[in-house]
């Protein structure tokens, strides 16, 4: 659980410099650039680490069918 935490906030940095860079270029204000960010970030960061808690559970119930079917045929 830790590791799927760290990676998301080591890719949320990332993402968010790209976001503000690009609403920054596009707009030019500061102040709507840092909003669209933090809306952005917040969002993400949740959807994002919601993905991967799924992605978990998903990876354990296919794996603890294989024992089972495994444990059938012996």
């Amino acid at each position: 659980m830790k590791k799927i935490l760290l990676k998301t906030i080591l890719w949320r940095l990332f993402a968010t410099t790209i976001t503000f860079s690009t609403a920054y270029i596009i707009d030019g204000q500061f102040t709507k650039a840092l909003l669209l960010v933090i809306i952005d970030t917040t969002i993400k960061t949740i959807g994002y680490y919601g993905y991967e808690k799924l992605w978990l559970g998903c990876n354990k119930k296919s794996l603890n069918n294989k024992s089972t079917q495994t444990e059938n045929i012996i």
